[in-house]
């Protein structure tokens, strides 16, 4: 189709984030949006497409800003698990448009994999949502084998491994800094890169015009990574008051996974019977930390961390669920899926709200997600680059079959 499509008929959430606009209509042209006014919309040309909501909620496309298309860690990698992984990240790309995530944020995978999924995604080879991917993650000999995807000792080492990465093809770089093994003492971590690794590793990704994150655990560890320059804490459950107004100075943006780390993920840090008020008292202090930030003007991006065995399509909104349990308003959720992933990505104004010039990326759901976060979790139509998605359809066709017949199934239930 050369023609536009022009969306009226229901509230369009504001650039802002905060408010509705009740009569306005959106006008997409290509994979861009062309035109986001109130009133009339415009006289439709004979190519054009019309979409009437018919009272629904259109809102920007939700953005994932710590997500695994790819299981990320393994001690050895071989041909088997390329394949296997290739296949995991097409199926999961295609649940991610079936629960309104327009963009991910990809923090790491073992292998190379990930750069030609993204551009598959990109081609439109498969569909899911656009893919800023870090590729391997740097890390020191230090760290536990099956987190070693690139091994540099020293700042010089660690210079060349980031040049080397983003020669690759990473869209920015994601390391892995420090991790608390006791899972009853989240306090207590080994850190894997020293401060002059870190330092070296933040000079050699602005010099390349990359973003940077880490995986970030204990109160010295985010204060220190804040310090070099960091652009992104991801993870981080233990932030205090002084580091936190230092990210708000800096604008480092916090992604504070908060559901990875929960018991309901399954892969969060549970502990044993002896463990568990232990375990609570941290994952109470994560959430504090959470508030800490907020309270310094942090920007806060929802980040499922969620990898390999498919996830759920509507993992994210129990992110957004588990950010509102910490003290964030509803609203603020929303947000942190959609501006704020904004920022994480380095993205202003392209992708996570509806204004003209950004990315053609939107969700229509039947309710207001201001009000009720759960509405997001079932929308009827995805758009990902001005193609519109079936996202009822594709939930279907999830439930009730393998992961081949939904990658297979999903042209029938795309339009360009």
């Amino acid at each position: 189709m050369t023609g536009r499509t022009i969306i009226v008929g229901g509230p369009v959430l504001a650039a802002d984030g905060h408010r509705w606009r009740p009569r306005a209509f959106v006008v997409m042209s290509g994979d861009r949006l062309a035109e986001v006014a109130e009133g009339d919309p415009p006289r439709p040309a004979p190519d054009d497409r019309i979409i009437d909501l018919e009272g629904r909620y259109l809102l920007p496309g939700m953005i994932d800003s710590h997500f695994h298309l790819i299981s990320r860690s393994a001690s050895t990698v071989d041909d088997t698990l390329v394949a296997a992984g290739m296949l995991e990240g097409a199926a999961s790309a295609v649940t991610r448009l079936a629960g309104g995530v327009t963009s991910v944020r990809d923090c790491g995978c073992r292998h190379g994999g990930i750069h030609v999924l993204r551009q598959a995604i990109a081609s439109g080879m498969v569909p899911g949502p656009a893919a800023t991917v870090a590729g391997r993650n740097p890390t020191t000999s230090l760290a536990p084998k099956h987190w070693r995807n690139v091994v540099a000792d020293g700042p010089a080492a660690m210079a060349a491994a980031i040049g080397a990465e983003v020669a690759a093809g990473a869209d920015f770089v994601k390391l892995i800094l420090a991790h608390a093994e006791d899972p009853a003492d989240w306090s207590a971590v080994t850190r894997y890169i020293s401060d002059d690794e870190l330092a070296a590793a933040v000079t050699a990704a602005r010099t390349a015009g990359v973003r940077t994150g880490v995986h970030c655990e204990g109160w010295e560890e985010a204060r220190r990574a804040v310090a070099a320059g960091v652009d992104v804490l991801d993870h981080a459950p233990l932030i205090d008051t002084a580091t936190a107004e230092e990210m708000a100075t800096k604008g480092t943006v916090y992604v504070p996974t908060l559901w990875a780390f929960s018991d309901d993920s399954g892969i969060g840090p549970r502990g044993l019977d002896g463990e568990a008020v232990a375990v609570r008292r941290w994952q109470a202090e994560h959430g504090a930390s959470v508030m800490r930030a907020v309270g310094a003007g942090v920007t806060i991006a929802a980040g499922s961390d969620a990898a390999g065995a498919l996830p759920p399509h509507d993992v994210l909104v129990d992110e957004m669920h588990c950010l509102t349990a910490a003290g964030l308003s509803v609203g603020d959720a929303v947000r942190a899926a959609t501006l704020g992933g904004a920022a994480a990505l380095g993205r202003p104004g392209d992708v996570g709200e509806i204004s003209v010039g950004a990315r053609a990326d939107l969700i229509v759901v039947d309710g207001d997600p201001l009000s009720d976060l759960d509405v997001l979790r079932t929308p009827s139509i995805t758009f990902a680059g001005g193609r519109a998605y079936d996202a009822g359809q594709l939930r279907r066709d999830w439930a009730t079959g393998s992961a081949d017949q939904v990658v297979t199934a999903r042209w029938a239930h795309a339009s360009p």
